[in-house]
C-alpha cells in the first residue's frame, strides 16, 4: 500500500518550460510606461484615421455609417474603422463571457480609449482621463451569429412623428407644384420647414432628418450655406441609423473641399461637430419614439382591463 506520507517528500514538478510561465508583474512605473506608449499609440491611429477619412469621400462614407452603428465617440469609431471596419458587434472580454460566448483561437483585439476619471489641467479647466480597452467584434466568437440581433423596425409615421417630437418648428405642407429648392426645405427667413405634397415615404423622411439637422445648426447661429456639408453628413447619418433607404449622397463628393485645409486636429472637431448635430435631432427622436412606445401599452393594457 502506498503510503500518502510519501507524497510529502515528492511535490509535483512543474513541466513547463521558463518561457511558458506566467510573466512577472510590471512594476508601478513600468505598468504606467506601458501604459502611456499604449495611448499614444491609439492616439496616433486615430491621427491617421482622420486623414484617411477626410481625404476619400468612400471612406467619408464608410465613417458615417459605422458612427450610426455604434454611435461610439468619434476617436473610437475611428479606432474601430482601423482595426476592423466590418465589425458589428463589439463586447469586452467578460461581457462575452458573461453571455456565454467564447473567443476563437486567434480572435482578433479591437483597441478603443475608455474614460477612466477627470483630472484638473494647467489652465484650471477639467480634462478626461483615458485608458485603453480591448474589445472582441461578434465575428471572433464561436456560433456568433446567435448573439446578432434584428435591428428596430419603425414605421413611416413613426419616423416622421419622432423628428417632429418636441421640435421648435413644426413642418407646414405646400403643394407639390410648390418653387422650394428642396422637396423638403427649412427658410432661414421665415424660419419654417416646408414639405412638399405628394412624397414617397422615404424621400419625405430623408428630407426631413437632413432639414432638421440644418434647424439644430440655425439654432446654433450657424447659416444654411456655412452648415451645408454638416447638415447634409448628419441627415445622412440619422437616415443610416433609423435604416432609411434611398438617402441623397452627392453631398459626399464635397468632402475633399471641405476639410481641404484643415490638419487632423481641426478635421476631427469637424467629425465631432457632424455627430453632435446628429445626436441632437437622434436624442429627440428616441424621446419621440419612447413616447409613442408608451402610449401604445398603455391603450393595450386600457383595452385588455375593458374585454375583461
Amino acid at each position: 500500500m502506498t503510503n500518502i506520507y510519501d507524497a510529502l517528500k515528492q511535490p509535483i514538478q512543474s513541466t513547463q518550460t521558463q518561457s511558458t510561465q506566467q510573466k512577472p508583474l510590471m512594476s508601478k512605473e513600468e505598468f504606467a510606461k506601458y501604459m502611456f506608449e499604449k495611448r499614444n499609440k491609439l492616439y496616433d491611429i486615430v491621427s491617421n484615421q482622420t486623414d484617411i477619412v477626410t481625404h476619400n469621400p468612400k471612406e467619408f462614407m464608410g465613417f458615417l455609417e459605422l458612427q450610426a452603428k455604434f454611435d461610439y465617440t468619434v476617436s473610437n469609431t475611428l479606432l474601430i474603422m482601423a482595426q476592423n471596419p466590418n465589425a458589428t458587434l463589439l463586447k469586452d472580454y467578460y461581457h462575452w463571457k458573461a453571455a456565454n460566448a467564447y473567443l476563437m483561437k486567434n480572435a482578433q483585439k479591437i483597441e478603443i480609449l475608455e474614460p477612466s476619471g477627470e483630472y484638473e489641467k494647467n489652465d484650471g479647466s477639467i480634462g478626461i482621463n483615458y485608458n485603453p480597452k480591448t474589445l472582441y467584434d461578434v465575428s471572433s466568437i464561436s456560433y456568433g451569429k446567435r448573439f446578432i440581433e434584428k435591428p428596430n423596425e419603425y414605421s413611416p409615421n413613426e419616423l416622421v412623428s419622432s423628428i417632429i417630437y418636441r421640435a421648435s418648428v413644426l413642418p407646414e405642407v405646400v403643394s407639390n407644384d410648390s418653387t422650394l429648392p428642396e422637396d423638403v426645405f427649412f427658410d432661414e427667413n421665415s424660419e419654417t420647414v416646408y414639405v412638399k405634397d405628394g412624397q414617397e415615404p422615404n424621400a419625405m423622411i430623408n428630407g426631413l432628418l437632413r432639414e432638421y439637422a440644418f434647424l439644430e445648426c440655425f439654432e446654433h447661429g450657424i447659416s444654411r450655406q456655412e452648415a451645408s456639408f454638416v447638415a447634409k453628413s448628419a441627415g445622412y447619418l440619422l437616415s443610416k441609423k433609423y435604416h432609411v433607404n434611398g438617402y441623397d449622397t452627392s453631398f459626399a463628393s464635397e468632402c475633399l473641399n471641405y476639410f481641404n485645409d484643415m490638419d487632423s486636429f481641426e478635421a476631427k472637431k469637424e467629425l465631432e461637430n457632424i455627430k453632435s448635430v446628429s445626436s441632437q435631432v437622434s436624442e429627440r427622436m428616441e424621446h419621440g419614439l419612447y413616447t409613442m412606445q408608451q402610449n401604445r401599452q398603455t391603450k393595450q393594457t386600457e383595452r385588455s382591463s375593458y374585454e375583461r
